[in-house]
């Protein structure tokens, strides 16, 4: 039931960002926190889906929550 919970957390999360990476929404926490500090090379040879995965993969269980409660606040 939990891991239930965690892939709807995922898949909303995975979602929102690349919408935010196709619509160049840099205001988001995936910019600022991520893409901002990767090196040309990353960006340019990176799949956005991979680029999402490695930013949801680097965040601890609390930065997780805290952005999917911070998120579906303002989309759901």
């Amino acid at each position: 039931r939990q891991m239930k919970l965690y892939d709807k957390m995922f898949r909303f999360l995975f979602d929102y960002y690349l919408y935010t990476l196709k619509t160049n929404y840099r205001k988001e926490s995936i910019y600022i926190n991520f893409l901002n500090n990767m090196n040309e090379e990353y960006l340019k040879n990176t799949s956005d889906e991979r680029k999402i995965i490695d930013y949801i993969a680097g965040m601890t269980d609390e930065t997780f929550i805290a952005e999917y409660d911070r998120l579906k606040n303002h989309y759901m």
